[in-house]
């Protein structure tokens, strides 16, 4: 009966964040990505109905040229939303849908972290608390950034696996179960926000580490630090081993990032107002509850707040206090205080000089990261106070704390002006879609380098065909032919070229009558404006074109298969050591009973 209470609060207030969007049902608040997400959704939705399995390219942007954004941005939230959007009431009904999941299942990664952090009594109350964290918010109805909320939220699923790890780990149980549900979770933070994934990855290693010292005591008091740790170098080897299967189930996207930059500008994302250095955190501004919906900018005056909460502050730092003989919770104490340094000018210099973190664009994004570190340390505050006093005055301090949290962040449940989702999703699909060189990018970044003069592209209308020929000709579309595969048969009354309007980037596959043009020679014939052009001889020919993805992808999946089955040989050898072991075990004691007593 208990349990189910605490699941019946818990599921309330994940609810709560999202209280506002229920109740202007159909609108959606007005942030800084707008209808961003809704058109994107369609966009993935419209290339999985097509066949494509992962969507890479998006014929119908850059004016209906083509453009390579989930090449680089991150897939995971509209894999995730797309089973919802066969609901009714598409496409609100989806990101609601998929976002009452996250925030569901957030509360109780939240949930378990902090009750194995402190038990069960602290667990519920931290968990409401993170729920009220004023970064949730900022994300969810200021910048609208759902993809980072949805990371976010996820963060703490990695990191309590890896303490029930070494909990089993202490009992002598097998650990391969632990393995899989960490890289499990840890890849789908990866999918979900590059930027998330690499704060939680630096968090994951120091903790590790921690929790590897402390999973053995030493043998004698006199015994050395690095006497100890190599008593547990089987346990890091293990966490490096899951870890290493996380990030190769996470390859077709980070390891496409990083293959692919060079092909695309994505440099601009760091220009001009994305420049790191704009945009510090200072120090008042952690604590400032004003609460507004524009912008970052340079300085300490911005349109948007960066507050960590100042209960939330306070009770950390509580419980660091109260948990100071707990090697993990100092730990994470240690790590949040360094991220909130990480946030302010002082640490301009590492930003600038390190190509991983200039490339998360704003420092104050360690705030999703601090929220996790956050409750970690909040939880032995409630649990040393939960044991100190009765239950009827444990659950009233807290029920008046989180009250308090309530009134001190209420203005973060407020909302700025509303979208009509259908009619911004009409127009785009009417209107913008080949009118337009929208590309739903801040900067244009991933724009093919390729492309060497935009000044001569125009918009391709709604009818326009996705070929051109320099010569008079005629051009029938065959079976299976879409904006994604395109499937053409071609008659040319005399020799001339060929022209696909989509944009070129390294990947494209382009077959004339059944023989795969070479990428240099396809590279060769690019037109100023980075269109593909095909030299064909006079007569009747078959082209087909489509982006297969990035070049090298088969050999990657080779590679990531072969770790694959070295990991389930893996697991088959533990579980025959364990089946060994406990088989010797059974027979030491069936021998201990059949000797008589003395």
């Amino acid at each position: 009966m208990k349990i189910r209470w605490q699941n019946l609060v818990l599921v309330g207030t994940a609810a709560l964040p999202l209280s506002p969007i229920v109740w202007e049902w159909g609108l959606w608040p007005d942030t800084h990505e707008g209808a961003r997400y809704f058109i994107l959704l369609d966009l993935f939705r419209n290339a999985i109905q097509h066949g494509v399995w992962y969507p890479r390219w998006l014929p119908d942007l850059f004016g209906g040229y083509g453009y390579p954004l989930f090449c680089f941005y991150q897939p995971g939230f509209f894999f995730f939303s797309l089973p919802f959007s066969f609901l009714p009431g598409y496409p609100v009904t989806a990101i609601l849908t998929a976002l009452c999941s996250f925030f569901a299942i957030g509360s109780a990664g939240i949930y378990k972290l902090c009750k194995e952090i402190a038990g069960p009594e602290a667990a519920l109350p931290s968990a409401v608390l993170f729920l009220f964290t004023p970064y949730l918010y900022v994300n969810l109805y200021v910048r609208g950034d759902l993809s980072e909320l949805a990371a976010m939220l996820l963060c703490s699923w990695p990191l309590y696996f890896l303490l029930k790890w070494g909990d089993r780990e202490r009992r002598g149980c097998s650990c391969v179960k632990s393995m899989i549900r960490l890289s499990l979770s840890l890849a789908g933070v990866i999918y979900f926000h590059p930027a998330n994934a690499l704060f939680l990855i630096a968090v994951f290693s120091i903790l590790a580490l921690r929790l590897a010292v402390d999973l053995k005591k030493p043998a004698r008091d006199t015994d050395t630090l690095i006497q100890r740790i190599p008593a547990n170098i089987p346990f890091l080897l293990q966490v490096s081993i899951s870890a290493g299967l996380a990030l190769a189930l996470s390859s077709p996207y980070w390891w496409t990032v990083f293959q692919m930059r060079e092909f695309v500008h994505l440099d601009w994302a760091f220009q001009s107002n994305y420049r790191v250095q704009d945009h510090f955190v200072h120090y008042p501004q952690f604590f400032d509850p004003t609460w507004g919906f524009g912008g970052s900018n340079p300085g300490s005056i911005d349109g948007m707040s960066f507050q960590l909460g100042l209960i939330h502050f306070s009770f950390a730092t509580l419980g660091a206090i109260l948990a100071r003989k707990s090697g993990m919770v100092i730990t994470c104490y240690a790590l949040y205080l360094c991220a909130i340094l990480m946030m302010t000018p002082i640490s301009a210099l590492l930003w600038e000089k390190v190509e991983l973190l200039r490339m998360v664009q704003f420092p104050w994004r360690l705030l999703s990261i601090t929220a996790i570190l956050q409750s970690i340390c909040i939880a032995p505050t409630l649990g040393v106070f939960a044991n100190k006093v009765s239950k009827i005055i444990y659950a009233a301090s807290a029920i008046v704390s989180i009250g308090v949290v309530l009134l001190w962040h209420g203005e973060q449940f407020s909302v700025r002006g509303a979208l009509d989702v259908q009619r911004e999703l009409y127009q785009w699909r009417k209107e913008q879609k080949y009118e337009t060189l929208q590309t739903l990018t801040s900067a244009q970044e991933f724009l093919p380098v390729t492309v060497k003069r935009v000044d001569t592209i125009r918009p391709r209308s709604r009818f326009a065909p996705m070929l051109n020929s320099s010569h008079p000709g005629t051009f029938a579309p065959l079976s299976g032919n879409s904006a994604y595969r395109l499937r053409y048969r071609l008659v040319l009354s005399e020799p001339g070229h060929v022209r696909i309007e989509q944009l070129y980037l390294p990947g494209w596959k382009v077959v004339l009558d059944d023989i795969a043009i070479p990428r240099l020679e396809l590279e060769r014939n690019l037109s100023m404006d980075g269109r593909m052009i095909v030299p064909m001889a006079a007569g009747i020919h078959v082209l087909e074109a489509t982006y297969e993805g990035p070049p090298g992808w088969r050999k990657r999946n080779v590679l990531v298969g072969i770790y694959l089955v070295l990991f389930l040989g893996y697991w088959m050898w533990q579980r025959r050591r364990l089946v060994k072991a406990g088989d010797l075990a059974r027979e030491k004691v069936t021998v201990s009973k059949s000797l008589p007593d003395r």
